[in-house]
């Protein structure tokens, strides 16, 4: 019969105080961006025939002039989406199971299902990547040092990830870095101790 291998109070007390601590972190973050404070991935962009820039966020698409907002579009749906502004200035945007086009002001206009349309579906995903607007100029989206931005063909930003945003972006990989570090550390000392245990015993 195997002996239950005891933990050292030291050991538990750091795992509870660790476990305790990653959880209080990762849900602030959780509400947080469940309130809309931040957002941590984008989910497209587009540039319309006025040169208003739409970035869809996790609380709903964001239209900027000049670099400041002017106004938002609720995103029909509470999942996962994506979208692109067609040359017509219309949004079309995709949740996944169904397409949806809006005027510029979030009117729905068309509602269709996905049906297995994968050609509209990769190209709404390629155009989050570079986009081309009504005259054929493209722009494209790169992450510097992870930031989300988005240059025009003469390389000029036209579009930065918000500070907020950026800071959270990092500092959720930190602890997410953090934490598994700590989970192979506590893994490791447990291991060093099974095998003292078991060697004591053999002897």
């Amino acid at each position: 019969m195997k002996k239950a291998i005891r933990l050292p109070t030291k050991l538990i007390v750091a795992l509870a105080i660790s476990s305790w601590f990653f959880f209080i972190i990762f849900l602030t973050f959780f509400i947080l961006h469940s309130l809309g404070i931040y957002t941590h991935q984008y989910s497209g962009f587009g540039i319309d025939s006025n040169g208003i820039l739409y970035v869809g966020t996790d609380s709903g698409i964001k239209k900027y002039h000049n670099s400041e907002v002017i106004g938002e579009i609720y995103q029909q749906t509470s999942r996962g989406y994506s979208f692109t502004v067609q040359s017509d200035d219309t949004i079309l945007l995709s949740t996944g199971y169904e397409f949806i086009t809006m005027n510029s002001n979030g009117t729905v206009l068309i509602r269709t299902d996905v049906d297995g349309n994968t050609r509209l579906e990769s190209e709404i995903r390629k155009s989050n990547r570079v986009f081309y607007n009504v005259n054929g100029s493209a722009y494209s989206v790169k992450h510097p040092l992870l930031r989300t931005t988005v240059y025009d063909e003469s390389g000029k930003i036209v579009f930065q990830m918000p500070l907020l945003d950026y800071c959270f972006r990092i500092l959720m990989i930190v602890f997410a870095i953090g934490f598994l570090i700590f989970g192979f550390w506590f893994i490791i000392r447990v291991n060093k101790l099974r095998n003292k245990v078991q060697t004591v015993l053999r002897n």
